[in-house]
């Protein structure tokens, strides 16, 4: 009789063990799931910020080909000023020189 107790508490336990094991799986699938979850929103992150960035990287060259440009203009005006202030000395030169 005792030997039978023992199998049936050798069966209880082998069941317990077994709901323990499929509980612990459950929980682990659901966290991997979940885990899975964020990986994809951040891949979805990634991507979004290496777009981000590529444009940042092409508004960056648009910018420099521009001040460039704006750098080169300035420079043009600076000399064109200077030409009209040597004109003007010219000028202001021959006035003072025979009147007429």
């Amino acid at each position: 009789m005792i030997g039978l107790y023992v199998c049936i508490a050798l069966a209880l336990a082998c069941v317990l063990a077994k709901w323990q094991a499929t509980y612990r799986v459950k929980r682990l699938q659901a966290e991997v799931d979940l885990l899975e979850l964020d990986k994809e929103k951040l891949t979805a992150q990634l991507r979004e910020l290496k777009d981000f960035y590529a444009e940042l990287e092409i508004e960056q060259e648009q910018l420099t080909v521009e001040c460039r440009k704006s750098s080169q203009d300035l420079q043009r005006i600076q000399a064109g000023i200077e030409e009209l202030e040597e004109v003007e000395k010219k000028i202001e030169e021959h006035r003072h020189e025979d009147p007429i």
